[in-house]
Order: structure tokens, then C-alpha cells, then sequence
């Protein structure tokens, strides 16, 4: 019986003596979790300030303002010119930032945006559509900025390997008349 007093008394003040030095880190360590904290926010607040720049320009229909928050090493004139032509053949109407993922000076921001698609850029007119997509940002000298390839632009033809945005479309009633039947059994 003394020897396993003996070891439980030790366990204790074993245990004890981690306690109290883990009590003294304790504050510490919380301290420098809640400044990580604060320094994800204030990065989230700066990229998400930033892409509301960009989207406002985008839906003011102001190309070279919305270009202006393209990272710098893509900005040259060819760039540019395919920029503000794709962005042409779109209206945008609204849009609303529905998550950010940041890692270190690279981010993801997902986006859901609602446009139309500009007269005579396709034969028939869907109307209203919805889009959410992902788009990756670039931190270049403390500021934020979208990750040029080429244009994400809805129906773009675009070849990056990124998911496939989810575009919703409205239904339209393709079934034939009475009529129609008719005629095609009679055949």
C-alpha cells in the first residue's frame, strides 16, 4: 500500500506542477491566438473592401476601374482590351460575397452574382441569371488583387481548371402542342 502512495502522490504533484506551468503559458498562448484572430479579420475586412471595389465597378459598367484591381503582372494592353470586351457582352445587377478563404497572400472569394446577358450577344434572352463561383486573389505588396488568367466571364468558353460554375437558368416549356402531335403521327 505505501508504494502505490507513494506513486499517486507523485502523479499528483506531477500533474499539479504541469498545471501551474500551463496556467502560466495559458495567458500567453491566448493572447497569441486572439492576435492571429485579429490579423484574419483585418485581412478578410481588406480583401472583402476590395472586392466590393471590384465589383462596383463591374456593375457600374467601368471596365478600366474594375481592371485596375487585376494584379499587376497581367495588366498590359491585350489583356485589357479582351477585359473590357467580355466584359460588354454582360449587364451585371447585383452581387453578394458568400465566403473568403485566406492562406497566407493567397485567397478564395466566393462570389454570387445576378446579370444579363447583352442584347445580340446570343439569339434568345434568358433573362435574369444567377452565378456563384470561386475566384482566387493575389496580396502584392500588402494590397489585394484578382488573379488574372483570362476573363471569368459567364458562358466564356474559358479552359482553367476550377469547378464549373453553377449558372441557374430559367426553365422554359419546351413541350409541343396539341397540334403538333397530331401532325407528327400522322407521318
Amino acid at each position: 500500500m505505501k508504494r502505490s502512495t507513494g506513486i499517486l502522490l507523485i502523479t499528483i504533484i506531477a500533474l499539479a506542477f504541469h498545471q501551474g506551468l500551463w496556467a502560466q503559458e495559458r495567458p500567453a498562448l491566448k493572447q497569441t491566438v486572439k492576435r492571429a484572430q485579429e490579423q484574419t479579420s483585418a485581412a478578410k475586412a481588406n480583401l472583402k473592401v476590395r472586392v466590393s471595389e471590384y465589383w462596383k465597378a463591374v456593375i457600374a459598367g467601368n471596365p478600366d476601374k474594375a481592371y485596375d484591381c487585376v494584379e499587376p503582372s497581367a495588366q498590359n494592353r491585350e489583356n485589357r482590351s479582351r477585359f473590357v470586351s467580355g466584359m460588354s457582352k454582360f449587364q451585371f445587377i447585383r452581387y453578394e460575397i458568400k465566403g473568403i478563404s485566406i492562406k497566407g497572400d493567397e485567397a478564395s472569394v466566393t462570389v454570387r452574382r445576378e446579370f444579363k446577358i447583352a442584347p445580340g450577344v446570343i439569339p434568345l434572352d434568358p433573362g435574369l441569371l444567377h452565378q456563384t463561383l470561386t475566384d482566387r486573389w493575389v496580396k502584392v505588396k500588402g494590397k489585394w488583387y484578382a488573379a488574372y488568367n483570362r476573363p471569368v466571364l459567364p458562358f466564356s468558353g474559358n479552359r482553367r481548371k476550377r469547378p464549373a460554375p453553377s449558372v441557374s437558368i430559367p426553365k422554359q416549356d419546351t413541350r409541343k402542342r396539341g397540334g403538333e402531335k397530331k401532325k407528327e403521327s400522322q407521318k
